[in-house]
């Protein structure tokens, strides 16, 4: 039986602004900070790669909900 990792050693993807979600079915998952796609969740696959934990995690901020960039109209 494999032992069990530590929930307060193991960086997961909950919660962070780098996770995504695709519409390919054999890839669900992604990693913006590293750049792929899989079908394992992001935080797997580093550890499994790498042998360490994920190193990037951000969590998601409260900041604004539209780009800088984007300006509004009318009103």
């Amino acid at each position: 039986m494999a032992a069990q990792p530590n929930p307060e050693n193991t960086a997961t993807c909950a919660g962070c602004r780098f996770l995504q979600t695709t519409y390919v079915p054999e890839q669900p998952y992604g990693c913006h900070a590293f750049g792929f796609r899989s079908r394992a969740m992001p935080w797997r696959v580093v550890l499994q790669e790498s042998g360490t934990p994920c190193q990037v995690k951000e969590l998601r901020g409260n900041g604004p909900t539209t780009l800088p960039n984007q300006r509004h109209f009318g009103g």
